[in-house]
């Protein structure tokens, strides 16, 4: 990603520049289907921090297509990164089951840079996309956090687990 698309990007989010002004501006987009996938992939492999934050921008002004799903899995494990928490909200709306199990590990991982976080608020968006997926594996993974050691996660997870046995 270089510093054009990334200012158009930028600009876009802001609301500086309109989505019509922006696909003006960035033709080579609207020829290419691929364009999120492909720089997300591009960003895992470099290790790219700033790419992966400013596709996550795109995609949240243009919509993350499905073939991302897999690359968003890879990243939230990642931790060279600070997007966990917009790519647990995405994997969420995306209903994607193959994320059960990323989504389980992050909800456990310990990122240095949420140290301040007494809520847990990663792990606790990784369980509600745990129970928005539903499959009998996400159920399996709840109920592991909701006997876990951790109090908050726990708490959460049992209570989802409810509103799905209801």
């Amino acid at each position: 990603m270089n510093e054009y698309e990334k200012n158009l990007i930028l600009n876009l989010s802001l609301g500086k520049t309109t989505k019509d002004e922006f696909l003006r501006q960035f033709s080579e987009f609207s020829e290419d289907v691929d364009y999120l996938r492909r720089g997300l992939e591009s960003a895992f492999a470099n290790r790219d921090a700033d790419a992966v934050e400013y596709l996550l921008l795109f995609g949240f002004q243009f919509g993350f297509p499905e073939n991302s799903a897999e690359v968003l899995c890879k990243l939230i494990l990642e931790d060279w990164h600070t997007q966990h928490e917009n790519i647990a909200m995405i994997l969420n709306k995306m209903h994607y089951a193959e994320a059960v199990e990323c989504l389980y590990q992050t909800a456990l991982a310990v990122f240095p840079y949420l140290d301040y976080d007494e809520s847990y608020s990663l792990g606790v968006k990784c369980i509600y996309a745990l129970r928005t997926i539903g499959t009998a594996s996400a159920k399996e993974k709840l109920d592991l956090i909701a006997h876990g050691g951790n109090a908050i996660l726990a708490e959460n997870a049992q209570r989802l687990l409810k509103t799905l046995n209801e």
